[in-house]
């Protein structure tokens, strides 16, 4: 690109060529996304789709559910819960309290995406039973803890304590 004369490089559709640039080596599913090769459609959806609203307390069980052993909930199961919920309230204005708990189930769908790109290769992915992939148990434990910090602070002029 010439100094003395700038053009835009995504204009000129150098995008694929910007992306190498900034990161040689994509996370494979993302690498396929990107390209095309595989949308998240294509991975297998849950055995079965959890049904329950779309609430803090509904976020906070499940939360609870996937930091355990064993559990009633696959952690496939939950992500793609928190995943719909945020989706659901994405452009909503909402309660403070119930805006972090958005940013809490959006955390969960996002790390579980990050985790099987970083796990698992192409050809994984297009294969795997995403039912039985499990995320470290830690992470439900720090969503948990966080969840519940939001939580008793909205409480606290009732004096009434929700998660503890």
């Amino acid at each position: 690109m010439n100094p003395a004369n700038p053009v835009n490089p995504v204009a000129k559709g150098h995008l694929p060529e910007i992306l190498s640039l900034l990161d040689p080596k994509p996370p494979p599913r993302l690498n396929a996304i990107l390209h095309r090769n595989l949308s998240p459609c294509e991975m297998k959806l849950p055995t079965q789709l959890l049904d329950f609203p779309f609430t803090i307390e509904n976020l906070m069980r499940l939360l609870v559910d996937g930091g355990s052993e064993p559990r009633n909930f696959t952690h496939y199961q939950i992500a793609d819960w928190c995943l719909r919920m945020s989706n659901q309230f994405h452009d909503e204005d909402c309660e403070d309290s119930f805006e972090h708990g958005l940013s809490i189930a959006a955390d969960v769908e996002c790390q579980w995406d990050l985790y099987l790109a970083n796990t698992y290769s192409l050809h994984e992915l297009k294969d795997i039973d995403p039912d039985l992939v499990s995320i470290p148990l830690e992470w439900f434990v720090q969503w948990r803890v966080e969840l519940t910090k939001t939580a008793n602070k909205s409480c606290e002029a009732t004096g009434d304590n929700v998660y503890s």
